[in-house]
């Protein structure tokens, strides 16, 4: 592989939160203000620190001929995030709940300004790309690990920095019948989504200790909430009733 471009990184720094925004190359979108996620980041950052830096240029460095120049007029911050928007909004959450307790500068690699829009959009693109997630699978079995040894949810949530409710929730989906772990597709296109269907799908017919709930009634129940049939807030009564008088009619 040829490398053409040198280096365009610039140097490390730590940056003020309110001089900062996100540009509109940025490519993240749809799942950058999830609530329940950003506050699993920011319970992660707030044990561990920042992990990683998010990458920024200075809009001052842009003049009138650059082709970035016009788009970036409105904006009055100073630095444009390329990469790291969720990085960014834990932080700005860590400082909202904890003031006067460092979290109102962030780490930045800064670097030289993308050539045009679309350099910056390539740029906010590459730095996801580069970063492989862990799949469910991964995540769930270490929390299980975890929970084994210590056996207490608030533990491993305070080793991990992921919260306490979503280790219980890992915790259980690790003792799900297989039935419903090889049927995740089924109940929801989300992974996400269909772990905690399956999980609450689970809790309310109190399977494991029910010898009258089955895996196939777990995962026939989970599909229903997940098509709003039976709503996943209500009492978990009306789902053993549900069952029992379908197991008195075969």
């Amino acid at each position: 592989m040829t490398v053409t471009n040198s280096n365009k990184f610039q140097k490390f720094d730590y940056i003020e939160l309110g001089k900062l925004y996100v540009g509109n190359s940025n490519v993240r979108v749809e799942n950058a203000n999830d609530e329940e996620e950003l506050d699993n980041l920011s319970e992660h950052i707030g044990k561990h620190g920042l992990l990683e830096p998010i990458v920024i240029f200075d809009k001052n460095e842009l003049n009138e001929e650059h082709p970035c120049y016009e788009s970036r007029k409105k904006f009055p911050e100073r630095y444009e995030i390329l990469a790291g928007q969720r990085r960014w909004k834990a932080f700005k959450k860590l400082n909202d709940d904890n003031p006067g307790e460092g979290w109102n500068k962030i780490p930045c690699h800064l670097r030289s300004p993308p050539e045009n829009d679309d350099d910056a959009i390539a740029i906010s693109l590459g730095e996801g790309l580069t970063q492989l997630p862990y799949t469910m699978t991964d995540i769930i079995e270490a929390c299980d690990k975890l929970f084994k040894r210590y056996n207490d949810a608030k533990i491993v949530a305070k080793k991990t920095g992921i919260s306490k409710k979503l280790v219980e929730r890992y915790v259980k989906y690790a003792r799900l019948p297989p039935l419903v772990q090889d049927n995740l597709g089924a109940i929801h296109p989300n992974p996400k989504t269909a772990i905690h269907l399956a999980v609450e799908a689970a809790d309310a017919l109190g399977w494991g200790s029910d010898s009258h709930v089955s895996e196939e009634d777990v995962l026939k129940i989970a599909k229903e909430m997940a098509q709003k049939k039976i709503a996943p807030d209500a009492n978990p009564r009306i789902y053993k009733i549900v069952l029992s008088n379908e197991h008195d009619a075969k």
